[in-house]
């Protein structure tokens, strides 16, 4: 399960971040925890970013050229960050709430329950 989480985790986080470059020399640090209502922001935002790529990488296994797969990827990195600014969020405090979901049980926990709410099935069914 954890591992599970760990990689649905990390794909998003890792689409954004290639989208936009943070600053050199940004450490990793433990952000604040996030408030429910932040969570619960998070948490739409994450299923729609999760979409997004998926259907981002459905349509780049099916074209021809890296010219293509770039333009698409560009197009769902900026639909991404357009999720996440709907929903109050920055690229920076959405990859904190990440590395938070990764490394705190307790904000872990909270965000299963919400999946669980939003979804019906949690981490299963189609986010993979």
């Amino acid at each position: 399960m954890r591992e599970r989480m760990t990689r649905l985790m990390t794909l998003p986080a890792l689409a954004l971040a290639m989208a936009i470059a943070a600053p050199a020399g940004v450490e990793a640090q433990m952000a604040d925890t996030p408030d429910q209502e932040e969570l619960v922001q998070f948490t739409e935002a994450f299923l729609e970013v999760t979409d997004i790529r998926q259907d981002m990488e459905a349509q780049v296994a099916q074209v021809q050229s890296p010219e293509e797969a770039n333009a698409l990827q560009q197009q769902a990195n900026d639909q991404m960050v357009a999720v996440l600014d709907e929903h109050g969020l920055t690229t920076e405090r959405y990859s904190e709430i990440v590395n938070l979901i990764n490394q705190d049980e307790e904000v872990r926990n909270e965000f299963e329950e919400l999946l669980v709410e939003l979804t019906g099935d949690g981490l299963g069914g189609t986010l993979f």
